[in-house]
């Protein structure tokens, strides 16, 4: 079983190297599949059980769009089929209509759900956000300047919204953390949905550093976690 990392060099932002780390831990070296830039994504022709994303720079998504669009059909069959992907931080933002930079103007993107991305560097919003997907407990970082429009199939519900879209088995949102060390009860949902129910590697640590935040929150902004 191996997961795919998409152009890792580029995307490990806001440090989202902690996915990395934590995903290789649990699939074994051998099974991580690293897409450099400027590859073709491997699970549209191959067998990959897990696609992960990360946080990139303006720049970066401009380029990684550039490559992903002649693909944009292949990728909208692959997410029908049910591959599990997973992107966090600006990576959601390749899956609308269109970026809209605030100095260069509309960029097109993968048009695969119907919202688009604005930026503003000007109006940078960082938390730590607490959301529910499902019953289950989530907490991430969030640390953005873009503002969506449009329709996203809801993935985190929270006080202040939604963050990010669900659609079978892709999960994309622009919380950071890393995700999946900030919210292990989501990071084992996900691998059980693989089939691997062998817990986390450093479970035990994960929790209780979660337990720790939500305490946090609920001493300092407990309205956050009223959903």
């Amino acid at each position: 079983m191996k997961v795919e990392f998409l152009y890792p060099k580029l995307t490990n932002l806001l440090g989202e190297n902690g996915s990395l780390n934590l995903f290789a831990e649990i699939f074994g070296q051998d099974n991580v599949v690293r897409t450099c830039y400027p590859e073709r994504p491997r699970f549209l022709s191959e067998e990959i059980a897990l696609v992960f994303m990360g946080a990139m720079t303006e720049h970066t998504q401009k380029l990684i769009l550039e490559l992903l669009l002649p693909c944009q059909n292949e990728i909208r069959n692959s997410i029908a089929a049910g591959q599990h992907i997973l992107f966090t931080g600006n990576s959601l933002d390749l899956l609308g209509e269109e970026i809209v930079y605030e100095h260069v103007g509309a960029v097109p993107a993968l048009n695969l759900y119907p919202f688009k991305t604005y930026t503003n560097r000007y109006d940078r919003y960082n938390d730590l956000v607490y959301g529910l997907f499902g019953e289950i407990e989530m907490i991430g970082f969030i640390s953005q300047f873009t503002r969506y429009e449009g329709e996203m199939p809801g993935f985190i519900s929270s006080a202040r919204g939604n963050f990010g879209l669900h659609d079978n088995n892709l999960f994309a949102t622009s919380l950071l953390g890393p995700l999946v060390i900030t919210s292990p009860h989501f990071s084992k949902y996900l691998l059980a949905s693989l089939g691997l129910d062998t817990g986390l590697p450093h479970e035990e640590a994960l929790l209780i550093a979660f337990n720790e935040r939500k305490r946090q929150i609920k001493d300092q902004a407990p309205k956050l976690l009223d959903i």
